[in-house]
């Protein structure tokens, strides 16, 4: 199990510095099961900015739902081809109460065809997303990962920064879109025992 608490030496930040933006923190766990990889994203500091899905991006070429609150999981996995990179952007949907928990998942790159079941709710100021990568659907074994948390609030049209899980090293969240190299990734090692 990795888990960490995200805040300040982990925030990209925009043109707001992390306390300008309202110090937002974060809490990522990953854990494996013999079935499923397991992201958990408990997000603090305000509540969830809801948007409605758009079709294309008029602000640039990235995909619109970078610009939303939202979760970005990158995996690298290891393949017969060698490494190869996953990358899902999830973002909730509906009200995070009852049946209505819905996420908006998009898919990239190796995680194209795998299945996901994503789950959110609201908390006091913050919100939790549940993430549920079925490990038979990867073209590979997980053997490191990043979570980025993208946070936007209801007076932007775009994302004012992003809390990342490997730390953000003093970088700009400027014309990163959903992408994290390969290199920045945190190793994992998945044992079935």
């Amino acid at each position: 199990v990795l888990r960490r608490e995200l805040g300040e030496a982990d925030y990209r930040r925009t043109e707001a510095s992390w306390r300008e933006a309202g110090s937002p923190g974060a809490t990522v766990v990953v854990a494996a099961t013999r079935r499923e990889l397991v992201v958990d994203v408990s997000v603090f500091g305000r509540a969830l900015h809801g948007t409605t899905p758009l079709a294309e991006n008029p602000l640039d070429n990235e995909h619109p739902d970078v610009n939303c609150d939202g979760v970005q999981i990158h995996l690298k996995l290891e393949t017969a081809a060698g490494a190869a990179a996953a990358t899902w952007l999830l973002v909730p949907e509906g009200t995070g109460a009852g049946d209505d928990e819905r996420v908006r998942l998009s898919a990239r790159d190796a995680a194209a065809g795998s299945r996901v079941h994503a789950t959110w709710r609201p908390l006091d100021r913050g919100w939790r997303l549940v993430a549920r990568i079925e490990r038979a659907g990867l073209p590979g074994v997980p053997t490191a990962v990043d979570v980025l948390v993208n946070e936007r609030p209801p007076a932007r049209e775009r994302r004012r920064g992003q809390l990342v899980l490997s730390g953000a090293n003093g970088e700009w969240a400027y014309l990163r879109g959903d992408r994290q190299p390969l290199d920045r990734l945190i190793p994992i090692v998945i044992r079935d025992e």
